[in-house]
């Protein structure tokens, strides 16, 4: 099974205390690149991205979702 990943965006701002705290924002999703070298990273449309991005492995309950079959198909292409 192929392993997924969760992109996250990190935004600093000041919380209801006013000390500056990151909040984390899904920002896609990344899989390995079928020929093993580097990732193919899903971005849905109208994203930015800037700063500070984090690449985590989903957790198993999260690997049940319909991505794994996305990831495989988006890599025959």
């Amino acid at each position: 099974m192929t392993e997924i990943y969760n992109l996250l965006l990190a935004e600093e701002r000041p919380d209801e205390n006013g000390e500056v705290r990151t909040y984390w924002h899904a920002a896609g999703t990344a899989f390995p690149h079928k020929n093993g070298d580097g990732f193919n990273l899903v971005i849905p449309p109208g994203m930015s991205l800037s700063g500070r991005v984090l690449m985590l492995p989903r957790k198993a309950r999260e690997n049940a979702a319909p991505d794994a079959q996305a990831a495989a198909e988006f890599n025959e292409t």
